[in-house]
């Protein structure tokens, strides 16, 4: 996977004239994203949810404007289901799923990795990616911003087509991640 993305993410920018690839996640995509989580999920979340989710874009927003200046192919939907494993050879045999290619920061590719597998696996993917900015920099906004915010989507997806909402189910995997990261963050 680290193999791929170093590929992947090395398609020089020029090469792109004629495509319809652009940039959709830019500061003005998060700061709405961030509005509507406050206005459509905030009112169904605990005080505490609140904070742990304001704690996140008020510290992505803030401090990582540059990293949205960071620019490079990605696959916008890096997730489980667009990844082929086969195992009975146990490795990765493919990627599907290029709907949602643009340019943007490198380490949104990395979102659903560490969603879905953990800050452990996505280390050993980033110790497999090669780039000029150090992993630890990719790891530090995928594991205090991008790879916490999936949830998101999906629970503003199931409001606005009034599904039925388990919301401590919901927010299991994002409490999990945020106490990972942040408590780990305070014992250091």
């Amino acid at each position: 996977m680290g193999d791929f993305l170093t590929k992947l993410h090395s398609i020089h920018l020029l090469e792109l004239e004629g495509t319809n690839l652009t940039t959709i996640h830019t500061l003005t995509y998060w700061k709405d994203l961030y509005g509507n989580i406050k206005k459509e999920l905030f009112p169904f979340l605990s005080n505490q949810q609140q904070e742990q989710i304001s704690h996140i874009f008020d510290d992505f927003l803030d401090d990582y404007p540059d990293s949205l200046n960071k620019k490079v192919v990605i696959h916008g939907d890096l997730t489980i289901s667009n990844i082929i494993y086969q195992e009975r050879k146990e490795r990765i045999t493919g990627v599907i799923d290029f709907t949602d290619a643009q340019i943007g920061d490198p380490a949104f590719d990395f979102a659903g990795i560490y969603w879905s597998f953990g800050p452990k696996f996505t280390r050993d993917v980033l110790a497999h990616y090669q780039s000029t900015e150090p992993s630890e920099s990719l790891f530090d906004r995928v594991s205090k911003f991008y790879g916490l915010q999936p949830v998101f989507h999906n629970l503003l997806y199931a409001i606005s087509n009034k599904q039925n909402i388990d919301w401590n189910s919901a927010l299991a995997r994002f409490s999990f991640l945020y106490h990972y990261t942040f408590e780990k963050e305070k014992k250091q």
